[in-house]
């Protein structure tokens, strides 16, 4: 819901018009100056004045749009493969705030509090984290964190090969004599 403050002169006049309309108000100007004594405006029936406020409250109060803090609690983070990866946004504002984590600029399905947690981080879970938070007067996105999911040491050095045999060839020491190829004469 936006609001529109340009336009709150324009209802203000509106409202007074129809006020004065109601009441029998009418203005004319004095021949002689003359001071007068201001007397509460008189309302033609009790219920008018609710009505009046009613109208004139929710445009004097604009909400303020949220503000995401920047927290420790909200950074880069790499972690090792069967622990666990926590983020957690601080946001201020008039209520209610409403949270979406998004993962790479996607909503996150029912991850709507202020807390996303990651079970076990596989690398389907790597990529950017980033918060939409919302209310009646706009919305805001927090910066990205990235999260690495860091494989473990077997996972880095792979499977274990078996080490081969030893060699079962045999080494020659004896020397072959030299071969003499015959040379063409012309």
């Amino acid at each position: 819901m936006k609001t529109n403050l340009h336009l709150l002169p324009l209802l203000l006049a509106s409202i007074a018009a129809f006020v004065m309309t109601m009441t029998g108000y009418r203005q004319s100007s004095p021949k002689v100056p003359v001071r007068r004594r201001m007397s509460p405006l008189r309302l033609p029936w009790p219920g008018m004045a609710a009505m009046v406020a009613a109208i004139l409250l929710p445009c004097a109060a604009v909400a303020s749009p949220p503000v995401i803090t920047p927290s420790s609690s909200f950074n880069s983070q790499s972690v090792f493969a069967g622990a666990s990866a926590t983020f957690t946004i601080t946001a201020t504002g008039d209520a209610p705030l409403i949270y979406q984590w998004r993962q790479d600029g996607a909503d996150l399905p029912g991850q709507t509090n202020k807390t996303l947690r990651i079970g076990t981080p596989q690398p389907p879970n790597e990529g950017g984290y980033d918060m939409v938070v919302g209310n009646a007067s706009g919305s805001v996105t927090s910066y990205v964190a990235r999260l690495y999911a860091v494989p473990t040491t077997s996972e880095l050095t792979g499977p274990t090969t078996p080490t081969p045999p030893a060699c079962a060839c045999r080494t020659s020491t004896t020397s072959q004599p030299a071969m003499t190829l015959p040379v063409a004469t012309r």
